[in-house]
């Protein structure tokens, strides 16, 4: 098992359930309270990691899966057979599926979007008119400048609350919510149970995957104590 997928696993033990971002469920449903979400009909998750939102959502409407780690989608399909997941990078979108979606969303995922701006654009490829983006992730007052994950090649690009516009464009944006204290709140419990579950994590993933993500989620809560780090929820929509 790769190292990258050893840490999603190790995060859902601990949150009990396949979910790799803070607040798990309650994020989901503070998420859609934002929009009319029992008319969406055909969603669709982009970075879906181990299924759990995508599970979550199809229960209420037919919901897909977008993740470009195929360890992450070989499991999802195996753990959740009635969902659909596609392997494949958000920025080929338009090239995975010919589908259109009324919803779509993204859960601590968009931070590692090397080419936001550009991801916006081929997601409005395939959106409907008057589709929704719900956006939850890191925020930043403006650009972030440095990785806080020293083992993944992925970028670290929090919201830049001062370019949201021109970050989502061709969306409209509709609502930002400060997400701050559901993220700090979330972290904090993660790195409480992580102290009390060392021994039993460790031995299920590996010293190796425990000391990564302690050591991430440290250098995350020092940032959000320095208030140079935040959480949002972005809302945005097609015209």
């Amino acid at each position: 098992m790769s190292h990258f997928i050893q840490k999603k696993h190790l995060l859902a033990e601990i949150r009990q359930g396949d979910f790799t971002h803070p607040e798990d469920r309650k994020a989901v449903d503070f998420a859609i309270s934002k929009i009319d979400f029992s008319a969406k009909q055909n969603i669709l998750d982009v970075g879906s990691g181990l299924g759990g939102t995508v599970d979550m959502l199809n229960q209420q409407a037919r919901t897909t899966g977008l993740d470009q780690d195929i360890k992450a989608i070989d499991y999802s399909r195996r753990q959740y057979p009635h969902c659909r997941f596609i392997h494949g990078d958000v920025a080929d979108i338009r090239q995975l599926t010919q589908e259109t979606y009324d919803l779509m969303t993204i859960f601590s995922a968009f931070y590692a979007f090397p080419d936001q701006h550009q991801a916006c654009i081929e997601l409005s490829g395939r959106a409907r008119p008057k589709t929704d983006l719900l956006v939850f992730d890191y925020s930043s007052n403006s650009r972030f400048t440095k990785n806080l994950f020293h083992d993944d090649d992925s970028p670290f690009n929090p919201v830049a609350l001062d370019r949201v516009e021109a970050i989502f464009s061709p969306w409209t944006i509709k609502q930002v919510d400060d997400v701050t204290d559901m993220f700090y709140g979330s972290y904090q419990n993660i790195l409480n149970r992580m102290e009390a579950s060392q021994s039993t994590l460790c031995h299920n993933h590996g010293q190796r995957a425990y000391d990564t993500v302690y050591d991430s989620f440290t250098r995350l809560m020092t940032n959000f104590d320095a208030g140079t780090l935040g959480g949002c929820l972005v809302h945005a929509q097609i015209e």
